[in-house]
């Protein structure tokens, strides 16, 4: 009832921000009928940003590993090729570059959405269609391009 009696004591906004709950926005549309609703981002971007930092965490975890592979490693003098820590240690060091990449991109992903797309004073909407066009077609295709870098063609999987 506070938006009916904000609206009758003349408030009466060009636009409003709702998240998707229904109760908000049909109180908008009761009070303020036809005013465009724009759909609140702070939602999607909350959990891009504890994505990124998450996986941003794992990727430090993954270097710690491999650091203690390393020095294990050293310790044991020089392990034959078929050692077993041979292979650990190779596997450690493509899962830490894969988990750095993958850390840096959906930081870079998060940036761009909350900088750019989502931004209410961001690009106009032919544009943002278009970059999410192909930002759509690079995921569909499992492959993830790294804005700004020479990084491309890097697995999802």
């Amino acid at each position: 009832m506070h938006l009916l009696d904000a609206a009758r004591q003349g408030l009466k906004p060009d636009t409003t921000i709702a998240d998707a709950g229904q109760g908000l926005r049909a109180g908008q549309k009761a009070a303020w009928g036809g005013t465009p609703c724009h759909g609140d981002v702070f939602h999607i971007i909350r959990q891009c940003e504890v994505l990124a930092n998450t996986l941003s965490r794992v990727a430090k975890g993954v270097t710690s590993r491999r650091k203690k592979l390393e020095a294990q490693f050293g310790r044991a003098g020089q392990p034959g090729p078929d050692d077993a820590l041979v292979g650990e240690l190779a596997l450690a060091r493509q899962t830490e570059t894969q988990a750095q990449w993958l850390a840096r991109d959906i930081r870079t992903l998060t940036q761009w959405l909350s900088r750019d797309v989502l931004a209410l004073a961001g690009p106009d909407l032919a544009t943002c269609r278009a970059v999410a066009k192909w930002f759509l077609l690079n995921l569909r295709a499992n492959r993830w391009v790294t804005l700004g870098s020479n990084h491309c063609n890097c697995s999802l999987n």
